[in-house]
């Protein structure tokens, strides 16, 4: 394999590569032999290869094999390799692995197993097993996305004896792009971070990216986007549809975007590659630059982008869906206790700090007991998630709404005085007071409570309130009640409430 590529060229890359992702990488021919080798092993890995060699050449070769696109498996001892057939003049010639990958907790049996295989004490492997790193999803799947990038770029590259040192600056550069991308779950910082590198990389004067469902636009000089915005209007029609490149070599000569006075304007060539996520066109990168320049050579490295970017947003949606989870209570779609409690506290301090009020309010539903007890518990729940979607209708979009558990509701208002605060309450009260919930009519008791200068501890203000609301429970319910604390020191007086 060695005289098919400049060993040079494929050390300098490989070795770059195994840096930018903190694991070993090794090429290997078809029967599974190393032909280069980049990056350190764990020790776990040198006393397995030391004692068991050819069992780690039969994985390097059977992945090799089975490698026709990105492969993930596992090693007789257990760990992780992913594996990139390496393609040349369309003969598969061997793989790149990235090795010695812990993603799984639960090595010890496998450890032990492969230990007994080669001749080793069990306890001599599993006690290396805590000096591995594990890695998390998101990092696999940055090495998922360099081996792919490696598999089209770095064989085309190395073939050539010229050593084309600035598309190996390109390649370094595009591995530097797939850590910054995958190393945050920030939407805008993805899009232009993968704006500045297309300014680094392609022979072009301006980019953009059109993405997600609402499209939103994200441009590098953003003085063009009056004149860029019904030619990308256009190009999003075609490759939306088509879910293929388009490449114009002037604009101002296309029988379409001819016709449009922007194309003078811009006076370029252009190459608009889409952003496809399970066959689905989820976006458009747009490059333009001077016309005449034959961007399309640069077609296959701009597909690989955009797939890359989508990988990285698709990443960034599963981690604020998961941030979005952990604070939210699923029946209600209200906050849960948890962001409540947190919130609350932040909020009480940052108020105190400045001698501002703060307010809350809590209040649970009349006899909801009896309620669960007479329809079933599933309607029980259909009434707490409609009383969710009151409550967010009976709130302004400033104070925020808990479900603080079972059927009680709590609500903080910010640097709220305590008639605006009673009125708040009095107004969630004959919000639910009238509105047709299902099986029969529901009501609710309130309790509020205001600290003028919030001196007091959160936990004191979360007593008072509940206080109060059990105040309007022994009232007879359906009814509110509120308290104010003027400061720590002087205890808590009983407001009047507007009821019914």
């Amino acid at each position: 394999m060695k005289e098919l590529v400049d060993a040079t060229t494929w050390q300098m890359v490989q070795d770059r590569l195994a840096q930018s992702i903190g694991l070993p990488v090794v090429t290997v021919d078809l029967h599974g032999q190393i032909q280069f080798k980049s990056g350190q092993f764990p020790f776990f890995c040198m006393l397995v290869e030391k004692k068991g060699g050819q069992f780690c050449t039969l994985c390097r070769q059977d992945w090799a094999s089975k490698a026709a696109g990105v492969y993930q498996d596992a090693c007789h001892a257990g760990l992780y390799a992913i594996t990139v057939p390496i393609v040349i003049d369309d003969k598969k010639v061997g793989a790149l692995i990235v090795e010695s990958i812990r993603a799984d907790q639960r090595l010890d049996e496998t450890a032990a197993r492969a230990a007994r295989l080669i001749g080793l004490e069990p306890d001599e492997l599993v006690d290396e097993i805590p000096n591995i790193v594990q890695r998390q999803v998101h990092h696999l799947a940055t090495i998922h996305a360099m081996l792919e990038t490696f598999a089209v770029t770095l064989p085309r590259i190395a073939s050539e004896r010229s050593k084309d040192r600035k598309e190996l600056q390109q390649l370094t550069v595009l591995f530097d792009f797939l850590n910054q991308v995958n190393s945050t779950f920030d939407v805008p910082k993805i899009l232009n971070t993968t704006l500045n590198f297309c300014m680094k990389t392609f022979p072009i004067e301006d980019c953009s990216i059109r993405h997600s469902n609402e499209l939103a636009r994200f441009s590098y000089l953003e003085n063009r986007n009056v004149a860029a915005k019904p030619i990308e209007d256009a190009l999003w029609a075609h490759i939306s549809n088509s879910r293929t490149p388009l490449f114009l070599e002037d604009l101002r000569n296309d029988f379409m975007l001819g016709q449009l006075q922007q194309s003078h304007e811009l006076a370029n060539s252009v190459l608009a590659v889409p952003i496809l996520w399970d066959g689905t066109t989820k976006g458009m990168i747009a490059l333009y630059a001077k016309p005449g320049t034959n961007l399309r050579e640069y077609e296959s490295l701009a597909l690989a982008l955009g797939k890359r970017v989508e990988v990285a947003l698709a990443a960034a949606a599963r981690y604020r869906h998961a941030q979005e989870t952990a604070i939210t209570d699923k029946l209600t779609n209200l906050y849960n206790k948890h962001y409540f409690l947190e919130m609350f506290k932040n909020e009480v301090t940052r108020a105190a700090k400045f001698k501002r009020p703060t307010s809350l309010i809590i209040f649970d539903i009349d006899h909801f007991k009896t309620y669960n007890d007479t329809y079933g518990h599933p309607e029980g729940d259909r009434l707490l998630a409609e009383m969710g979607a009151v409550l967010k209708h009976a709130v302004g979009s400033i104070d925020t709404c808990c479900r603080y558990g079972g059927e009680e509701f709590v609500v903080v208002l910010p640097e709220t005085k305590p008639e605006h605060a009673m009125a708040v309450a009095e107004r969630i009260r004959q919000a639910v007071d009238g509105h047709e919930f299902p099986n029969r009519k529901t009501t609710i008791s309130v309790g509020c409570v205001t600290c003028t200068n919030s001196s007091v501890t959160p936990e004191f203000l979360l007593k008072e309130a509940d206080r109060a609301l059990y105040k309007s429970k022994h009232a007879g319910r359906n009814r509110t009640t509120g308290f104010i604390i003027v400061d720590k020191n002087l205890g808590t007086i009983e407001a009047n409430a507007p009821n019914k």
